[in-house]
């Protein structure tokens, strides 16, 4: 529409005998900023969490009030984990799951819409590295067995790779919905396991009873 007044008006200083120099490249421009704008996912409530020198190692979802969720191997690797200098409280863990539940005192983060099922095989799924960028991959399988640590445990596979700092970044929808986090990854392969948001659900369900 807003081209079509420009040429209008180009026309109608023709007619008078004037001429103007008129350019849309940046209206198109500001346009396409738009139209990237309006497609940019909503990025689920998360927090980085930190070892005890404050190197940022890894990431957390919020589910309820004060209550998060990570990848447990963070507990394993690091021991200690901090978010801000704050001590994380544990409040579960499910280690076949590679979950790790805590609590802090005295903060409190709306939480996300949690998904109650698994995405839709080959659309996009996004995830949140260590510098707050979006990779953009897809979902290769919702309910694939593994073996991991001398365990067979189920996850969803994501095409592309997962570096340590993204363990536990939410893996969601293109309107936010989480529907899982990242635990593991496969660089032989190319890929990356999370784990879904209906176990996450119901393993935080079963330890707040």
């Amino acid at each position: 529409m807003k081209k079509l007044v420009i040429l209008l008006f180009g026309l109608v200083l023709m007619a008078c005998g004037q001429t103007i120099p008129v350019s849309i490249e940046p209206m198109m421009q500001a346009n396409h900023h738009e139209e990237v704008e309006a497609n940019r996912p909503t990025i689920p409530s998360h927090i980085f969490l930190s070892d005890s020198e404050g190197n940022r190692v890894g990431m957390a979802v919020s589910l309820q009030d004060q209550i998060f969720v990570t990848a447990d191997h963070l507990k394993e690797k690091y021991d200690k984990l901090f978010w801000k200098e704050m001590p994380i409280h544990i409040i579960a863990r499910a280690f076949e799951d590679d979950l790790l539940f805590f609590e802090l005192n005295n903060w409190v983060l709306d939480a996300p819409t949690w998904s109650d099922h698994p995405p839709v095989l080959g659309e996009p799924i996004f995830w949140i590295d260590e510098t707050s960028s979006l990779t953009t991959e897809e979902v290769r399988s919702i309910s694939e067995h593994i073996d991991e640590e001398s365990l067979q445990t189920e996850r969803i596979v994501i095409s592309g790779i997962a570096s340590l700092p993204n363990s536990g970044s939410p893996i969601f929808g293109e309107k936010g919905q989480v529907f899982g986090i990242l635990v593991g990854a496969d660089r032989s392969q190319s890929i990356s396991y999370a784990v879904r948001s209906d176990k996450i659900l119901k393993i935080l369900a079963e330890n707040l009873e």
